[in-house]
């Protein structure tokens, strides 16, 4: 058992529980967070202490292999905790607030030395602009029996940051003293062989386990659904839950012969999503010139902040900001500087500094109301989208975007909106975008629109002009379709 360092003030920690029905795999415990954690403040300039080599003791597998070595997957007794790197608790524990990986659970690979694997800190809830929270509540007024007449279904993701990915690479280098032409490869743990432990969450809600379901992801990147069944009472106390502490579990995750559990964590106050419109943009140099508040509460800005490799060590910069507050969906000027004036060069990660003001209770009411919008007679259905694999190598494409416009994304309909998902060769086939089909819509209703975005090999991106209408839930693209759209799209840099 590893030992970890305490980071927490005034937070308290769970043992992750056993997976329910799994009991038979080893298991390695983490901690869970029971409550979101405040940024620290930091001075403008914070050097990371990385420990070298000598000093870690860590019984891995050469990073510098002879001759290549074909990865065979993550070993559970190789195992990195940053707690033992990094020489500073403060730094520590905003690499855990700030990051979506699991700063203490990074695992070596059982042949590939230079190749480590990497877990979600959590699976949340997710929370998307337009769209607002992934939680629907959906009353079946048909229902006849004794039976659960309510359905509720959530969106999990674990939460990530564009350039967290890069930012542990560049911490295992340094700790490791790797040569900048070593090569080191990240990767996040796949999520085939998972198991739900559901257990836990039906004891803490009074329910069998059979009424609770999770649809599983192949790739722990990709989000996934939580659906429970619930009578109207139930469905009470679930959504009072998720107003307060938040409703728990654990996904169950293989790292070769051992079970991990991650905690999931629906709760209105902590969620997988953006909380503004507007700096990330300012960061890849295309600014819009203000910055909106796109979460349901009060957000205070309060810095700018970043990690930097700068003469071979990496540090963290603050620029402070003078504090101000964003009521939902209000904006304020926000004309800076390029990034690289602000933060300087060889920023890797990029961040605003922020709190959100979780007292709120008209917010809680309003995100209350919007959940319980759902009334229908059918499931929500997903929308199968599928790409022939070979046509990625054929037509040299990197990944295919897919836009979705429709107003069925809830049980009852609403205004249209757009969601958006993608395709590799790796990850040909999505499901992750729900809709409820209409009623007396007539024998072949609309069902949704979409638009297509090719990212070509070379970066180049290759847009649809038009939507196209969709009648069924089935969606496959092969060269048939794509050829004829990349000699007529338009094309951006």
């Amino acid at each position: 058992m590893r030992c970890f360092i305490f980071l927490l003030l005034c937070h308290s920690l769970v043992l992750a529980s056993p997976c329910f029905g799994a009991d038979t795999s080893p298991q390695l415990n983490t901690f869970k967070l029971a409550q979101p954690i405040k940024v620290r403040q930091f001075k403008p300039v914070t050097a990371v202490m990385i420990k070298q080599p000598p000093k870690l003791n860590l019984k891995l597998r050469p990073l510098v292999p002879p001759a290549p070595v074909k990865p065979q997957g993550p070993d559970p007794k190789a195992s990195v905790d940053l707690a033992d790197i990094i020489d500073d608790a403060a730094l520590l524990e905003d690499l855990s607030v700030t990051c979506g990986w699991d700063p203490h659970l990074i695992f070596q690979d059982k042949a590939a030395g230079n190749v480590f694997y990497y877990l979600p800190k959590e699976f949340r809830l997710v929370h998307k602009q337009g769209t607002g929270y992934g939680l629907n509540v959906q009353y079946n007024h048909l229902k006849k029996d004794e039976g659960p007449s309510v359905m509720l279904t959530a969106e999990l993701a674990a939460p990530h940051h564009p350039g967290d990915i890069a930012l542990l690479k560049s911490i295992l280098k340094q700790a490791f003293d790797l040569k900048p032409g070593d090569k080191l490869i990240l990767k996040s743990i796949s999520g085939i062989g998972a198991t739900a432990d559901v257990q836990t969450m039906a004891a803490g809600l009074s329910l069998t386990p059979e009424r609770i379901n999770l649809t599983l992801p192949s790739h722990l990147k990709k989000s996934f659904r939580l659906t429970l069944l619930l009578d109207p009472d139930e469905t009470e106390e679930v959504l009072a839950q998720i107003k307060r502490e938040g409703l728990t579990g654990n996904l169950m995750v293989m790292v070769g012969e051992a079970s991990v559990p991650v905690p999931i964590l629906l709760q209105y106050l902590s969620f997988t999503g953006k909380k503004t419109n507007g700096f990330f943009q300012w960061t890849e140099n295309r600014p819009l010139g203000v910055l909106k508040n796109i979460t349901p509460f009060p957000i205070t800005l309060e810095s700018i902040n970043g990690y930097a490799v700068k003469g071979g060590n990496l540090k963290r910069i603050s620029k402070t900001l003078k504090p101000s507050t964003l009521s939902p969906g209000k904006e304020k000027s926000f004309k800076l500087p390029p990034a690289s004036k602000v933060l300087g060069p060889n920023i890797m990660m990029a961040w605003l500094g922020s709190s959100l003001d979780t007292g709120c209770t008209d917010c809680i009411k309003g995100i209350d109301h919007d959940v319980r919008k759902g009334v229908g007679t059918a499931a929500g259905s997903p929308i199968k989208l599928e790409a022939i694999p070979s046509v990625f190598e054929d037509l040299e494409i990197y990944k295919i975007i897919v836009q979705i416009k429709s107003p069925y994304f809830a049980a009852e309909p609403g205004t249209v909106a757009v969601r958006e998902t993608q395709l590799t060769q790796e990850e040909n086939t999505s499901q992750e975008i729900v809709i409820y089909q209409p009623q007396g819509k007539g024998e072949d209703p609309l069902l949704f629109r979409y638009k297509i975005k090719l990212i070509t090999n070379e970066g180049t991106a290759m847009v649809q002009d038009l939507w196209t209408d969709a009648r069924t839930l089935s969606c496959f693209f092969g060269s048939s379709q794509l050829e004829p759209f990349m000699d007529t799209a338009g094309t951006q840099e």
